[in-house]
């Protein structure tokens, strides 16, 4: 590996991934909590130098089988919904419910990212989620039969004023939990911890295991549902599997779900990972932060999904792979620790580092560096040292020449 004499940066980050949508309509479902409320959009691609008119669409949504339509009310266009039971053919445990849009709209506006809403409506019985139908769904072969010939997809047919068919699209833009099954409870409080079951110290191609242990600290009555926790993987980690005492985990959102607890419970997520950094990666921290990302109720010492490392509904959990520098060529790093607390301690080796009270420390000595903050010290809680360790290129400053070696026999 090649280390320049420049100075080396260092930081913990959380990787976003960015889903790119194909080229004509996404689809939309909202919920208002204060209304109780959903409500449909198209969001086009494209746009269109004039208004164009719908000539015929169509919107399906999946349900719980509870799910009923208490209320409708049309924005753009006269729609009418169809259900059609589970059980149909393999008698699936959800509902469809398609919208077609029974009257034309007209100039309906094309724009390109302009959601457009098509229709509200409100529902009840609701028990898991309330989401837009996505054709790639792995039940949606079940629903397919002759006699009704539902439609799995959504369609917008637009036209411009030359009545040329612009795009038929079929993206899902997104879903929307439906309201908390379970009795909304004020002031509990939910603590999230991650630890890693191996060394701290690991290389590129280890396999890691971590847990997520949510534990209920309050002595509350009523079972707590509603709860999400969001751990995103990091792209310099690879999901291998993972392992929910209770719920489910999806990798691609990184959302685990299906959680309730009783006072004093806990549930347990066990992840497997592997390290397998990146182009340009010197080494370092790779980290995995997880949080509450919403819960049936209140917690009275945290905030689901606020981001804040001052709380205890969140957890950051980090392997160290060693950054090796040659300090004889004045190789250095930069360190730096997550922005937003009052105080910062700098260690090398257990030992405070005199003057290094700054969130930024540049470190020009091998060893294990720490940071301690004023709500956090590491190692404590499951938290890696980075690790700098020498290592320099013998050709570095002298013009290596090749050689031989021959044995001479006198």
């Amino acid at each position: 590996m090649k280390i320049s004499r420049l100075l080396l940066t260092v930081t913990m980050v959380l990787v976003t991934m960015v889903l790119q949508a194909q080229n004509g309509f996404k689809f939309r479902l909202t919920y208002n909590t204060g209304t109780q409320e959903y409500t449909a959009f198209a969001v086009p691609n494209f746009t269109l130098t004039s208004a164009g008119e719908v000539s015929t669409s169509q919107f399906t949504i999946k349900v719980d089988s509870s799910f009923k339509i208490t209320s409708r009310t049309d924005i753009k266009g006269l729609w009418s919904p169809a259900t059609y039971k589970g059980s149909l053919i393999g008698n699936p445990t959800e509902n469809l419910i398609a919208f077609g849009l029974g009257s034309v709209a007209t100039n309906f506006p094309v724009v390109a990212n302009a959601p457009v809403a098509l229709f509200s409506f409100k529902g009840s019985g609701c028990k898991s989620s309330v989401r837009v139908m996505d054709p790639k769904d792995k039940d949606a072969a079940t629903w397919l039969n002759g006699v009704f010939s539902i439609g799995l997809g959504h369609s917008i047919y637009e036209r411009s004023m030359g009545d040329t068919e612009a795009y038929v699209g079929n993206d899902v833009l997104s879903e929307v939990p439906c309201p908390s099954p379970f009795a909304m409870i004020q002031n509990a409080d939910l603590a999230l911890r991650n630890v890693l079951l191996s060394n701290c110290e690991r290389a590129i191609g280890d396999l890691i295991t971590i847990q997520l242990i949510l534990k209920r600290q309050d002595v509350l009555a009523d079972t707590l549902g509603g709860i999400v926790v969001r751990d995103s993987i990091p792209n310099l980690f690879a999901f291998e599997s993972a392992t929910p005492s209770q719920g489910s985990y999806n990798p691609a959102s990184g959302l685990w779900t299906g959680i309730k607890l009783a006072a004093g419970d806990s549930a347990v997520l066990t992840l497997r990972l592997k390290i397998v950094g990146a182009s340009g990666f010197v080494g370092g921290l790779i980290c995995s932060y997880a949080e509450v990302a919403a819960m049936g109720g209140t917690d009275r010492d945290s905030s689901p999904n606020n981001k804040s490392e001052t709380e205890d509904d969140n957890a950051r959990i980090c392997a160290s792979v060693p950054i090796e520098v040659c300090t004889a060529q004045s190789e250095r790093v930069e360190l730096s620790a997550p922005a937003g607390f009052a105080t910062y301690q700098w260690s090398l080796n257990g030992t405070p580092i005199s003057g290094a009270t700054s969130r930024i420390y540049v470190a020009n000595t091998v060893g294990n560096y720490t940071v301690q903050t004023n709500q956090t010290s590491c190692p404590s809680g499951g938290c890696c040292p980075i690790v700098v360790k020498e290592k320099c290129n013998p050709c570095a400053n002298v013009k290596c020449m090749p050689f031989t070696v021959q044995r001479i026999r006198r």
